[in-house]
């Protein structure tokens, strides 16, 4: 009997503290799933941690005393709970150190819909030299979460100004100089086409002539989808993939961020940030509860780690561009990014091919060269818009304003002045 007990009284002293810190840590994640307050998820997680390792140090029979036996197991509850807040606060409760995002200019312009949405947005009137046209532009940007910086918006839009057009450019719900969401679970494909008719109504437009490339492609698909006839033209370039339910393999625009190529010292601390025990913690916490991840880190951190990873992909990148772009333009400054509308933006609930189907709007799409996504997801919004057209830009891959900025605007005025395309442009290759 004796022989007996002594492996297991060595066993629960030994194990004691290292299973408090697991049951601890167990606790913390598990009590995610029913709540979401961070200070009451520390206080299940001590609790458990104190039960455990003082249980555990009971059970050991050691000492021999009942009471010095309480006192010893309070003794090791205690120190291993205050060695794992120690440890904790300086690992997973730390903030990511990064710079953060810029305040917007005290004079940035702010719609603020009847979706509950505040968005800023620039406008670009007509600049005079020709008649003003009655049916306004409006630029969407990629991301979700990754807004254009200023001064590419500014010239996505001078060379239609110039033509008679008004040109709208905002930021879209969570990213840039918008406000966030304190749920985000609001951030749905359908919430942001419903702040896009909002801007529509706003501003007492008809109809709408739409560009947006990446994601806002994406987000241009679904809104013709839900407000047929609104669109009276629309470029569409770099798509992403209008409905990628079908194919098991094919996450939505919304998939999680990554770090992307890496190697210099910022890159170093970007790629240490998303290897860190907070990132890790924050990302097992948002497969739980993603509001828990956003009380446990809020937004100016993680938008401010979004940011520079935003850079760091920008700079770094060779799949999204051709080897060897002899047009390529070092980037602006970038606005700041949206990590939770990046990461928590739902996939769409409705498939809106059926309904693109009878969508009149001429559409342009443009696929780059370069691009490394499978091209059926440009073919897609082919076979969906009845009047659409597919072509390809030579030397460009998904950085396609980064690549060809110049065909690229002289390609978008000539659509929507129903001229001749540019001879630079070609049909799209059966397989890539």
């Amino acid at each position: 009997m004796g022989w007996t007990r002594k492996p297991v009284s060595w066993a629960a002293s030994i194990l004691a503290a290292p299973a408090g810190v697991a049951v601890g840590a167990a606790a913390f994640f598990g009590s995610a799933a029913v709540g979401g307050a961070i200070p009451v998820m520390a206080g299940v997680a001590a609790f458990a941690l104190v039960i455990t390792t003082g249980g555990l140090t009971l059970l050991s029979g050691r000492p021999a005393s009942p009471t010095r036996r309480r006192v010893f197991a309070f003794l090791i509850s205690g120190t291993t709970l205050l060695a794992a807040v120690i440890v904790s606060a300086h690992t997973v409760f730390r903030p990511l150190d990064f710079p953060g995002p810029p305040a917007p200019p005290a004079d940035t312009s702010y719609w603020e819909l009847s979706t509950g949405s505040r968005l800023a947005y620039d406008f670009f009137p007509p600049d005079g030299s020709a008649a003003a046209r009655e049916t306004p532009v409006i630029l969407l940007h990629g991301g979700p979460g990754g807004p254009y910086p200023p001064e590419a918006a500014r010239r996505m839009a001078e060379p239609l100004t110039r033509e008679g057009f008004t040109v709208y450019y905002y930021d879209q719900v969570g990213a840039g100089r918008s406000e966030r969401l304190p749920n985000v679970s609001g951030y749905t494909v359908e919430r942001n086409v419903a702040d896009l008719e909002a801007i529509r109504q706003e501003i007492g437009a008809g109809r709408l002539i739409l560009i947006g490339g990446s994601w806002g492609a994406e987000l241009a698909g679904h809104y013709m989808a839900a407000h047929p006839g609104i669109v009276e033209r629309a470029v569409l370039f770099s798509p992403g993939g209008l409905w990628p339910h079908d194919d098991p393999g094919t996450e939505p625009s919304s998939e999680r961020q990554d770090p992307g190529p890496i190697g210099e010292p910022l890159e170093e601390r970007i790629a240490k940030a998303y290897a860190s025990p907070r990132f890790l913690a924050w990302n097992l916490l948002f497969d739980i509860n993603p509001r828990a991840a956003h009380r446990f880190a809020p937004d100016r951190e993680m938008d401010a780690l979004f940011t520079a990873t935003l850079e760091a992909a920008f700079a770094n990148d060779r799949e999204g561009r051709c080897e060897a772009p002899a047009t390529a333009q070092p980037p602006p400054p970038l606005s700041a990014g949206g990590w939770y509308a990046a990461n928590a933006t739902s996939p769409p609930l409705r498939d809106p091919r059926p309904i693109l189907a009878g969508e009149p709007a001429p559409a342009l799409i443009l696929w780059g060269e370069c691009e490394t996504a499978p091209v059926e997801d440009a073919r897609e919004y082919e076979r969906s818009l009845p009047n659409a057209t597919l072509l390809e830009v030579p030397g460009a891959g998904h950085r396609m304003l980064a690549e060809r900025f110049e065909l690229f605007n002289r390609t978008t005025r000539a659509f929507l002045m129903d001229e001749p395309l540019p001879d630079e442009l070609r049909e799209v290759r059966p397989s890539r």
